[in-house]
């Protein structure tokens, strides 16, 4: 028989018993219909668009998958960056700490449910997605993609917010930090390629200093769930004008480009695990601090 996490089953009933749960996933997929319905309405009407052009089904699929990667972006770390600051308000985790449950197993609980959350609206949402291929030309292999997508940034994103919940005090120092790291991940890694690429211009592109900088600081990109989701997208003709704008800028070889989702993902993946050991070494720190 299979023994589930003790915090994270606690965690669970106490979300999923709250009415407001229920309402928020009726909002959200009511949020997603009106945008698909809106969406469909202006691409294939014939009275309003004389000509329509099937392939704006390709638009649709996209607007959908970022919506839900921003829902995950801005969610993930609402939820994860008070798991533990939220017991310490409570005065509840010198009580949790105190369990037979090692500091680990909390860390993981305390993902694991956030993760968790994220999936029930992913997965209610993917009939509205599905409208998509009443039409044709989105394959399965690019929702796949999606999801993976959608779960890897769930599990990095939800290790940087429990991190910044273990080693603050408060819930709203906590927040601020974990959307920090998100801020810096999602939007200032771009402004640093940029910056680079400007700078390494302006001093002599192809010689020096910052045409180094240019070749090795791209793959700060792999951290940012945005521009991999932008090449997951793109598909393999790289047709997207994202892509094409941010790849004025990006210096990768064409072997890193073609893989860059099993790079990326493979390195965020990386950095999670380290970040969840990083906060399950705070968190004994705590615990050692509460016995003695």
């Amino acid at each position: 028989m299979v023994r589930i996490n003790p915090i994270f089953l606690r965690e669970m009933r106490l979300r999923v018993r709250n009415s407001k749960f229920g309402i928020s996933i009726f909002c959200f997929n009511l949020i997603m219909i009106i945008i698909t319905l809106f969406a469909f309405e202006m691409k294939f009407n014939v009275n309003i668009n004389e000509n329509i052009d099937y392939s704006g089904v390709y638009d649709l699929f996209n607007i959908m998958v970022f919506i839900e990667t921003l829902m995950v972006i801005f969610m993930v770390p609402s939820l994860t960056s008070i798991s533990i600051s939220s017991e310490r308000e409570k005065q509840t985790l010198d009580i949790l700490l105190s369990t037979g449950v090692n500091s680990y197993s909390i860390i993981i609980a305390k993902l694991a449910e956030s993760i968790s959350v994220i999936f029930i609206y992913v997965m209610s949402s993917l009939p509205i997605i599905a409208l998509v291929f009443t039409i044709g030309g989105i394959t399965g292999i690019m929702l796949f993609k999606f999801i993976i997508e959608i779960f890897v940034t769930s599990v990095f994103f939800g290790s940087l917010g429990v991190l910044s919940s273990v080693i603050t005090k408060k819930n709203m120092t906590s927040v601020i930090l974990t959307f920090a790291f998100v801020f810096f991940f999602c939007l200032i890694s771009f402004g640093i390629i940029i910056g680079v690429d400007m700078l390494n211009s302006f001093f002599g592109e192809g010689s020096g200093f910052f045409h180094f900088l240019t070749e090795y600081t791209s793959y700060i990109l792999t951290l940012n769930p945005i521009f991999d989701l932008i090449i997951v997208l793109s598909g393999q003709n790289y047709n997207n004008s994202l892509f094409e704008f941010f790849m004025k800028y990006v210096n990768v070889s064409e072997t890193a480009l073609n893989n860059w989702m099993t790079i990326s993902v493979s390195v965020r993946l990386f950095f999670s695990a380290i970040i969840i050991i990083i906060s399950q070494r705070q968190l004994k720190v705590v615990k050692g601090r509460q016995k003695s």
